[in-house]
């Protein structure tokens, strides 16, 4: 019997374009990615796939012009699982390296300070993210929808900074 794309693969493809939506940011939309993030299991909605036990995400590098992150975890069977990405955010498809199931990923931001992305997984799948984040930039919540030869899934991921100092928020004026 075969199941929803893995919860920890579809992870990694989230993280990747929640950096590239903070990689992109402007003048209306200042944070950053870098430093130490955690999937929080009780605020997140796996849908009809099971939820990982664990994520943890570390973005090394998060500029204009590229995106270098690691992201560690157990899923929900108990595996381990690593992934990487270093490269680019520039609006075409990239792979994931470590990913048994994601073969690449196109992003495109939104006018409203979100990242939409098109996930192509090596099975002819596809996934939809769309991420957003927090006014103080220590919260990142994705919201994803997947269709393939197994029926559509929807999700919902929220990760939280952890470690160093947190984002504060923008003073008001």
């Amino acid at each position: 019997m075969r199941t929803h794309a893995k919860p920890a693969i579809l992870l990694g493809c989230l993280i990747l374009v929640a950096t590239a939506l903070l990689a992109q940011s402007d003048a209306t939309h200042s944070g950053s990615a870098a430093g130490r993030w955690k999937l929080n299991t009780q605020k997140s909605d796996f849908g009809k796939m099971p939820a990982p036990k664990s994520a943890s995400l570390v973005v090394s590098e998060d500029s204009a012009d590229k995106v270098k992150w690691q992201m560690t975890g157990v899923d929900a069977q108990g595996k381990k699982f690593a992934e990487s990405y270093d490269g680019p955010a520039d609006g075409t498809e990239h792979a994931i390296t470590g990913s048994q199931m994601a073969q690449a990923v196109a992003y495109t931001r939104g006018a409203d300070n979100t990242v939409e992305a098109n996930v192509k997984m090596k099975d002819g799948s596809t996934a939809h993210e769309t991420i957003t984040m927090s006014d103080d930039n220590n919260t990142m919540t994705l919201k994803g929808t997947a269709s393939g030869a197994n029926g559509d899934s929807n999700w919902t991921e929220v990760f939280e900074r952890v470690g160093g100092k947190k984002m504060k928020a923008a003073a008001k004026k």
